[in-house]
């Protein structure tokens, strides 16, 4: 934070401006100024009432902060940029019976909302080792939800009766 309200004095040649800019009170701005300036051991602004300039010190601050700000910003922006679209391998572990007859006939729809999501379906009974074998998801049937390891998650996301059905000659 301190960097960027040293490019924006830098560049409005005012505390006031950049506080303005920023959204900040004026002594905010000054003391983020000074706290930086007593980190580096130099004067990075040559202050009088009526004008803000920079130190040889400042200058060089200033030339080389930029650049680096608009590094840090392209990297925020495309870091918040994931969360806003998910994109990336999705690893889903799932029971053959409902696999089969829930999840791949729901996989187009997603795959169409979701087009920077690969998705790759594991269909198995067997319980797999999410952590281990780099699975993201698994769906499975019945159990009351226990995990062997704590950090991990269960929810229940629907509900399926059971029904044993025959006839007197079987």
């Amino acid at each position: 934070m301190a960097m960027r309200v040293v490019d924006e004095v830098g560049r409005s040649g005012s505390f006031a401006a950049a506080a303005r800019a920023l959204g900040l009170s004026t002594p905010t701005v000054s003391r983020l100024v000074a706290d930086l300036e007593a980190e580096l051991g130099v004067r990075l602004f040559n202050r009088t009432t009526r004008r803000v300039s920079p130190t040889d010190a400042g200058s060089r601050f200033l030339k080389n902060s930029s650049s680096l700000l608009e590094g840090v910003e392209s990297l925020l922006d495309e870091t918040r940029a994931v969360h806003q679209e998910p994109r990336g391998r999705l690893r889903v572990s799932c029971v053959n019976a409902f696999g089969i007859d829930q999840v791949a006939p729901a996989i187009p729809e997603f795959l169409e909302r979701y087009p920077g999501i690969s998705l790759e379906l594991d269909l198995s009974n067997r319980k797999v080792d999410l952590i281990d074998e780099h699975f993201d998801v698994a769906i499975r049937i019945g159990g009351d939800g226990g995990l062997d390891d704590s950090t991990l998650v269960a929810r229940k996301i629907s509900s399926q009766c059971l029904v044993f059905a025959a006839t007197s000659d079987y």
